[in-house]
């Protein structure tokens, strides 16, 4: 099964494609340089197919986790990323939340998404996870963040508000006349019998 990461980036913001420098096969991710105000980051996106955390699984997800998150913080000092991991930060005493919990640490990221993004009801019984993250070296960058609900998937969206502010320049009108099907006889009759007086 193959999964795929888009990003949809506003066009009055500087963005550019970055390509890591190695193959990941536990998770698919995209890595952004984006320019916010007057500070240049890298947004890096990930998913990782639901899968039992055990054995040399494991060491690769987290091998690669470390490894993209180092990459990242050698392009640019300020890093965010966001995406749906499946490893419920709520539950640091199983497997998947001490992988998060210990990546956080060793990267100096924090997670800024408190609350649960995913809240499964099955008869009687209500299970919440935290799954979907947005991690950051730079959290002070954020005036807020969290979720909401669109009622169109089972999972919450997360968003992030930056304190910056993107420069919005100002349209600019260039007038100009073509001439490319112009007929210079005809415009050259119509120069000689102008009133120039």
């Amino acid at each position: 099964m193959t999964f795929a990461v888009l990003a949809f980036v506003s066009a009055v913001i500087p963005c550019k494609r970055l390509k890591f420098d190695r193959i990941y096969k536990c998770i698919e991710a995209i890595a952004l340089e984006i320019t916010v105000g007057r500070k240049e980051m890298i947004m890096i996106g990930m998913f990782r197919p639901l899968r039992a955390l055990n054995g040399y699984y494991q060491l690769a997800l987290e091998d690669e986790l470390s490894h993209i998150c180092n990459w990242a913080s050698l392009q640019k000092g300020t890093v965010a990323v966001i995406g749906d991991l499946n490893l419920d930060r709520l539950r640091p005493n199983r497997s998947e939340g001490k992988l998060l919990i210990d990546l956080e640490s060793e990267q100096e990221l924090e997670c800024l998404i408190k609350e649960p993004t995913r809240i499964e009801r099955r008869g009687a019984t209500t299970t919440s996870t935290l799954i979907d993250v947005l991690l950051s070296n730079r959290p002070e960058m954020f005036k807020q963040c969290g979720t909401y609900d669109t009622a169109l998937s089972d999972h919450l969206l997360i968003y992030g508000l930056m304190k910056e502010t993107v420069k919005r320049y100002q349209d600019k009108i260039i007038t100009f006349r073509n001439y490319k099907n112009c007929d210079m006889k005809v415009y050259a009759n119509k120069l000689a019998a102008a009133p120039w007086h």
